[in-house]
């Protein structure tokens, strides 16, 4: 037995009583009648219960877990985005201290879900400086920046240009 025929059962013998229920004079014989229309509803409701009973059944088998998959490609455009807000933070923060036009390009590490930075490629073919910032070292200055700002060492930055 299905449960859509479970459910169906058990709603027509409800409607069944209802309907036995309307017709019959009120009286005596009316309690005993719905007395037993209550009986046959409880039967019906508890009939799968034997079939339980019979099987082997566990709870795994009701809540299996081994139809749950990692969909990959969402993990990986989830990491892309990230990686592109990153870039994003970078490329303002230098723009906020005065590097403009300057490519950024984060390197994550691939061994865990982490957004730990592996390398960040710094292309400053297009660098414009501020006034105010001409006759500084602009790889000193950065480095440092992005350093104190990303929490990487210096190793990890890769200037181009």
């Amino acid at each position: 037995m299905d449960i859509s025929t479970y459910l169906l059962s058990i709603v027509g013998v409800a409607i069944l009583g209802v309907i036995v229920d309307l017709i019959l004079p009120s009286g005596t014989v009316s309690k005993y009648i719905k007395g037993v229309f209550a009986l046959i509803l409880i039967f019906v409701i508890i009939s799968p219960i034997p079939k339980l009973i019979n099987q082997n059944w566990s709870f795994n088998d009701i809540f299996q877990t081994s139809s749950t998959e990692i969909d990959e490609d969402y993990l990986e455009d989830i990491k892309n985005q990230q990686i592109d807000k990153l870039n994003t933070d970078i490329k303002n923060l230098l723009v906020d201290n005065g590097f403009n036009n300057v490519d950024i390009l984060v390197e994550l590490d691939n061994s865990n879900f982490s957004l730990k930075i592996k390398y960040i490629f710094v292309d400053l073919t297009n660098l414009v400086l501020n006034q105010n910032m001409q006759h500084i070292n602009y790889y000193t200055a950065i480095t440092k920046l992005l350093c104190e700002q990303c929490n990487v060492k210096e190793e990890q930055i890769v200037f181009n240009g």
